[in-house]
């Protein structure tokens, strides 16, 4: 799971919607500071989630008390397998400095890499120097910023400390201020981070992150109701010739190299117009063989089935017959665990269950 903690609420927000797009599993939690200055943490412990974004609205308090968040935060979380994420502003307003390097101290790590602009709204470092549309930081209505004024552009002094990090340079210890103009630049700027890097930034970094990180889902939408989803996921439908009764496993091989360099693959029926009740039996068949064949090469963290009688059958494929309830994440979509072997060691995959008329609302 990756925890993600931003100083104010639209920027937890904003964070929550990049790993939405993505497909994943992602929960925002609001964090309130009690009159003794002690978070009020909710219950965020619930399974099944890919990202827990706390909003923490320490931009607007003290230093003093934003360290403090940090180290509860960390705390909170503390003998959990978790990746953190510091989610900053992206023109660099804040505690920024203090809170990247309590996380630092806290997670016993020795530096943090720090992409904080957004090159997609036209918010760039280069040679250290921060701007927005080539006009400097220095000369945007961010300089009269009430709480955090911008009265230089440059990243250093800006941020009180640091060093930058250009595209050519490598990475030290300490807190890594990343020169990049582009996406391209990002992701050169981020595969210099090693196992002891903190990653801190804004919402273009984390997209950049998640790009780089292997969530597997395997979606199985095999009701004849099933909507598209417009997620960040490789989709691959039934083909006309196999839908009419062609053979099936040309299809299921292309099927099985897709998911072989792809973490996630959506499956589906398809040709909506085409569907009449004569071949329901025969594609849900196939969409479970299907999915036997990838589950069989390699079982997802996450398996996503739409409509009751295809889950019935690709868990008659699999041999899947005892599951545990985790949660309901709405009323009639389920998560279940199952537990399997693999290699002599026990694992378990997270399900969830979807009848077909439903809609994806909480889902994706």
């Amino acid at each position: 799971m990756i925890i993600v903690i931003a100083d104010d609420m639209t920027g937890a927000a904003e964070i929550a919607g990049v790993a939405h797009r993505y497909g994943l599993q992602v929960r925002l939690l609001s964090l309130e500071e009690s009159a003794c200055n002690s978070p009020c943490f909710p219950d965020d412990h619930a399974s099944g989630d890919d990202v827990l974004v706390y909003a923490t609205n320490t931009r607007s308090g003290s230093r003093d008390a934003a360290v403090s968040m940090m180290r509860r935060i960390v705390g909170r979380h503390q003998g959990e397998h978790v990746t953190f994420f510091k989610k900053t502003d992206s023109v660099m307003r804040g505690h920024i400095m203090a809170e990247i390097q309590t996380l630092m101290d806290e997670l016993c790590m020795t530096r943090s890499l720090l992409i904080a602009q957004n090159p997609s709204k036209g918010r760039i470092v280069h040679q250290g120097i921060y701007s927005i549309h080539v006009t400097p930081l220095s000369e945007t209505p961010f300089r009269d910023d009430p709480e955090f004024p911008a009265y230089t552009s440059n990243a250093v002094e800006l941020l009180g400390g640091g060093h930058i990090l250009t595209i050519d340079g490598d990475i030290h210890d300490g807190i890594n201020i990343a020169d990049a103009r582009n996406e391209e630049e990002i992701e050169i700027q981020l595969s210099k981070a090693q196992e002891d890097t903190l990653l801190a930034g804004g919402a273009d970094c984390f997209n950049s992150v998640l790009q780089r990180i292997s969530f597997s889902t395997l979606v199985i939408c095999g009701s004849t109701q099933s909507k598209p989803l417009q997620i960040n996921i490789p989709c691959m439908a039934i083909p006309l010739q196999v839908f009419h009764g062609g053979a099936a496993h040309v299809w299921q091989q292309q099927v099985l190299n897709e998911y072989r360099n792809k973490p996630s693959l959506i499956l589906t029926v398809g040709h909506p117009d085409e569907i009449n009740k004569d071949y329901s039996e025969r594609l849900k068949q196939i969409l479970a063989e299907t999915a036997g064949i990838l589950i069989k090469e390699r079982c997802p963290q996450r398996l996503i089935i739409e409509g009751g009688a295809t889950a019935f059958a690709v868990f008659k494929t699999l041999q899947w017959d005892h599951f545990q309830v985790t949660r309901e994440i709405s009323p009639g979509i389920v998560q279940l665990s199952y537990l399997h072997e693999k290699n002599g060691k026990a694992q378990s995959v997270s399900i969830i269950l979807k009848p077909g008329s439903y809609p994806w609302d909480g889902l994706f």
